[in-house]
């Protein structure tokens, strides 16, 4: 149970202190006034009105106790404070969570899959990569794959079925993710997202191009992971990719993949994103009620107080001196 669902029972809380409170300061009050009873009982000579608990009958005992423990003190104190309460606390409605998004731009070039010598094709290790962006309880995934001179648009699960092929136009694939991320038609952000590309040191867009398109749809970050390494790929790709990164405000975050950081890329960009969660937090709609019924059981309690605290003596055991 989280704060807002904590704050919603407020004022039951409240009233119910206050009503504890209330049985104290009745009883406190009703003994001060037995007392000053007592002592007029004693300085005017007249009867003692007190009776005792196992003289009354089954129903006058019954009567006392409800007088004492739901006395109009502690009543109207418990509500005053339940209703004073109300008047400030917000009807806290559904919440509307909607899930981060992660778009993933997946290079599968023909020369991802190729055997060069002893060394294994990268295709496997890309789609390792891309694997960990699976869906989960907050974070909705999808795959762009570049390919076969085409882009297509899958279940990140699904990557790793599709075979590698032919030329990988990265850069319309990451202007379609950025795409995907996108404002409502207010032009608002309803969601923390992300577009991370997995290229194997391949051409991914022009840099200001990307950044443009990146500010349009609310500075979604483009973070770049590079599978084939800062020693293989050309210098002016790699001063590319960073100008992307930092220009669209992805914490700096370029990876030449190794094998100490290939598991730890999904869980960073994870964590830089955030649900979002629509409270929908409406003002009381019975706060005038709520008002004139606190000022009335306010002016209820200060009565009941002071009825009780200066107590009463029959006016026949007077008459009766």
């Amino acid at each position: 149970m989280n704060l807002d669902q904590y704050t919603q029972y407020l004022p039951e809380a409240v009233g119910l202190a206050s009503y504890a409170i209330g049985v104290k300061v009745d009883n406190i009050a009703n003994r001060k006034a037995n007392a000053d009873r007592q002592a007029l009982i004693e300085e005017w000579g007249l009867d003692d009105p007190q009776v005792q608990l196992s003289e009354l009958s089954r129903i006058e005992r019954s009567v006392r106790f409800f007088d004492r423990y739901a006395s109009y003190v502690a009543l109207s104190l418990g509500v005053t404070a339940f209703l004073t309460t109300a008047i400030f606390v917000p009807i806290t409605g559904s919440k509307d969570v909607k899930s981060a998004s992660i778009e993933v731009v997946v290079d599968h070039s023909g020369a991802t899959g190729l055997r060069i010598g002893s060394a294994q094709p990268i295709a496997p290790e890309i789609d390792q990569i891309a694997d960990d962006f699976v869906s989960n309880s907050h974070i909705v995934s999808n795959a762009f794959v570049a390919s076969f001179s085409s882009v297509t648009e899958t279940n990140v699960s699904k990557v790793d079925s599709m075979a590698p092929s032919g030329d990988a136009p990265l850069d319309t694939a990451l202007v379609s993710a950025l795409n995907a991320t996108g404002l409502d038609k207010e032009g608002k952000k309803t969601k923390s997202d992300a577009v991370v590309v997995i290229t194997n040191g391949n051409y991914i867009g022009n840099p200001s191009a990307v950044i443009a398109e990146s500010k349009a749809q609310g500075y979604t970050p483009v973070y770049v992971v590079n599978v084939e390494g800062v020693q293989a790929t050309s210098t002016q790709y790699i001063s590319e990719y960073e100008q992307i990164v930092s220009g669209t405000k992805a914490k700096h975050q370029y990876w030449n993949a190794n094998s100490k950081n290939i598991n730890t890329v999904a869980q960073e960009v994870e964590n830089t994103l955030t649900p979002a969660e629509n409270k929908q937090n409406k003002s009381n709609p019975y706060r005038n009620l709520f008002i004139f019924g606190a000022l009335f059981s306010g002016l209820a309690f200060t009565q009941a107080f002071r009825s009780r605290r200066r107590g009463v003596v029959q006016s026949n055991n007077v008459e009766g001196k």
